[in-house]
């Protein structure tokens, strides 16, 4: 066990404490701002409730389980990178592979070393894939 997490950003292995709080379905966890392609970029605030939803969206329609190992590629800021496969492998408990940067050798070595089950990106990141 080590106190401080090592320079990568690992995980400590320290037991939690219990926290007592309450969370409320309506209660704002998180803002994501658009990219203001009709105007000015606006917040969009999402609710635990709707966190939650899309994660059932996420298991429903995907098929995500908790012995996935998701693969993250576009930055966290984006919405289905974080709100879409980051939230979800939390809730699940399933591995998360993120990545710093987009590289598309990376992706790959990644996909066969870590045994990737699922992935995401925008067809910019899969045409650079398959160049």
């Amino acid at each position: 066990m080590q106190d401080t997490p090592p320079p990568h950003g690992g995980v400590s292995c320290r037991p939690l404490e219990k926290i007592h709080f309450w969370l409320w379905r309506a209660d704002e966890n998180l803002i994501l701002y658009t990219a203001g392609t009709t105007g000015l970029p606006k917040g969009s605030v999402l609710t635990h409730k709707n966190s939650l939803f899309n994660a059932m969206s996420m298991v429903m329609d995907y098929g995500l389980r908790n012995g996935d190992i998701c693969q993250i590629i576009p930055p966290l800021y984006h919405s289905a990178s974080l709100n879409g496969f980051a939230v979800t492998s939390v809730l699940l408990g399933a591995k998360m592979v993120i990545h710093k940067q987009f590289n598309p050798q990376e992706m790959l070595r990644a996909i066969q070393d870590e045994k990737i089950t699922c992935t995401w990106g925008p067809a910019t990141i899969w045409r650079m894939v398959i160049a």
